[in-house]
């Protein structure tokens, strides 16, 4: 089979027969004459089926025995199963759990500086830890900032939106 290009295709492929469009008219005329004539369409169904159909269905449905479920799975069983399993576990732990209890000591600096670095503490919350007994006037009296220490620690902890602002 030759493939050809659809530009050099001069045919559509779909002939009538001759006069085939001549008689179609009087065909569908005749057609529709016939079935205005016949008064049954050849189906029938019996009188009353209707009216009894859903008893009838209703009756087969009524009929079947019902089937008894057996399970395969108690779920029941396993969930005291379970229950009783976490409760020994918690047991175990609470009574038979490690005796060391986690001092301040224990935590490396690094921690307590990221956890106050992160967290969001404002100066009322270090102030409210802090007692005027704790303070002396003599830790500050004997400390000397040499001005060039002071103007390092501008430099590097300070940006220009902060000095404007304040």
């Amino acid at each position: 089979m030759k493939n050809k290009k659809l530009e050099h295709i001069k045919t559509t492929g779909f002939k009538t027969p001759k006069n085939y469009f001549e008689g179609l008219d009087d065909s569908i005329l005749n057609q529709a004459k016939l079935s205005s004539k016949i008064d049954t369409n050849g189906f029938k169904v019996p009188e009353s089926y209707f009216e009894n159909l859903d008893v009838k269905v209703l009756d087969a449905v009524k009929t079947q025995p019902e089937t008894k479920v057996i399970k395969l799975f108690n779920w029941k069983k396993a969930a005291s199963v379970a229950a009783i399993a976490a409760c020994m576990v918690l047991a175990f732990n609470l009574f038979f759990g490690s005796e060391d209890q986690i001092s301040f000591d224990d935590l490396e600096l690094t921690s307590i500086e990221s956890y106050i670095s992160e967290e969001d503490f404002t100066n009322e919350d270090f102030a409210s830890l802090v007692t005027n007994d704790d303070i002396s006037i003599y830790d500050f009296s004997e400390l000397s900032i040499t001005e060039n220490t002071l103007e390092n620690y501008i430099i590097e902890n300070t940006t220009v939106e902060d000095l404007i602002t304040d």
